[in-house]
């Protein structure tokens, strides 16, 4: 695994070869400012990628034992699969994992739109989340409670069976065994 730090980097992308062989993201990478758009034609697998600023895209195929953590937000993000992952804005991954109520912003943090295909015990916080699309739920491996977290969230949509809008803080809004939607009062 490659180990890249204190770089600025404008746009990441893999984009494989011919013939199907889709191209994968395995590093560690700290970027110094923003980024405009990471696309992973294929898997990004155990990845840790961070960026001071905020990142205007997030497009992968699947994103798999990984951490993508910004101090300010994602506009956008859309992947295949989340599974065994957190993509953290404005907060730890660690708060993430910990127990369903015990967390904090470090500040305003904002993901614009969510939109991801098969979800498995991972992590998604951001003091503000736009909308969210989740299509499918795989069941939980019996860890913490997996899920997303976020002082308020405008639109939620969990596989055409629960669809909520303007969430505010104060409960937990959607519950499949071990994976959550949950709004804290804001401290």
């Amino acid at each position: 695994m490659a180990v890249v730090a204190s770089v600025n980097v404008a746009r990441l992308t893999t984009t494989g070869a011919p013939g199907n062989v889709l191209g994968d993201f395995e590093a560690s990478l700290t970027v110094h400012t923003n980024i405009a758009r990471i696309t992973i034609a294929g898997t990004m697998r155990d990845a840790q990628l961070a960026a001071t600023g905020s990142i205007g895209a997030v497009v992968a195929r699947a994103i798999v034992n990984s951490v993508i953590r910004v101090d300010d937000g994602i506009s956008r993000m859309k992947a295949g699969s989340l599974i065994d992952s957190a993509i953290c804005a404005g907060i730890a991954p660690e708060e993430l994992e910990n127990e369903l109520y015990t967390f904090s912003f470090d500040r305003f943090s904002v993901i614009g739109a969510i939109k991801i295909g098969t979800f498995q015990d991972s992590h998604i916080g951001a003091s503000k989340i736009g909308s969210v699309m989740i299509q499918g739920i795989v069941a939980s491996d019996g860890g913490p409670g997996s899920g997303i977290r976020a002082y308020s969230i405008d639109n939620y949509d969990r596989a055409g069976e629960v669809h909520l809008s303007d969430l505010k803080p104060g409960g937990v809004y959607d519950q499949v065994n071990n994976y959550f939607v949950f709004l804290p009062s804001a401290t």
